[in-house]
């Protein structure tokens, strides 16, 4: 299966550590097409396509994991070492670690995250699950990869 639409993600970095390059993976036994069940038509993702586009080249989060990604398969690359104290300083101020979705928070918020009835109660109840709903509802609120899937489902909608 071939996603539509591909975002950027960290573990792109290393695409030699996945389960399909695994001496022992499991292959997949092949099914004949329409065998057990008779497809829909297949929906139109264009729109969809178009709008991950521009909040693709207009969010930080998804700028910095590609600069990751190319950073990491470049330096991958065997290469010289300069011998410059400069040229060190700005290596070692490079970061090697994947973007924290902590540290790009959206500014524009297109949806909101609320709770049911009943888990409003339970949290009116408990102080503890209350902190821990509302980090959660905080976290959520932030996450690109939410945002890009309801900006992309929103299109399709439409």
């Amino acid at each position: 299966m071939i996603p539509n639409i591909i975002l950027a993600d960290p573990a792109d970095a290393n695409q030699q550590e996945r389960e399909a390059n695994e001496k022992f993976v499991l292959q997949a036994s092949p099914v004949d097409a329409n065998k057990y069940y008779t497809p829909l038509p297949p929906i139109a993702v264009a729109t969809a396509q178009n709008i991950v586009k521009q909040e693709l080249g207009s969010s930080e989060y998804f700028k910095a994991t590609s600069a990751y990604i190319q950073r990491m398969k470049t330096s991958k690359q065997k290469k010289d070492i300069s011998l410059y104290f400069n040229d060190f300083l700005q290596e070692k101020n490079n970061k090697n670690e994947p973007p924290e979705v902590d540290d790009y928070p959206e500014k524009t918020h297109i949806f909101s995250v609320t709770n049911h009835a009943y888990e409003q109660r339970r949290i009116e109840t408990n102080k503890n699950l209350k902190e821990a709903n509302e980090e959660f509802r905080e976290n959520l609120g932030n996450d690109p990869y939410v945002k890009m899937g309801y900006s992309a489902v929103n299109a399709m909608i439409r």
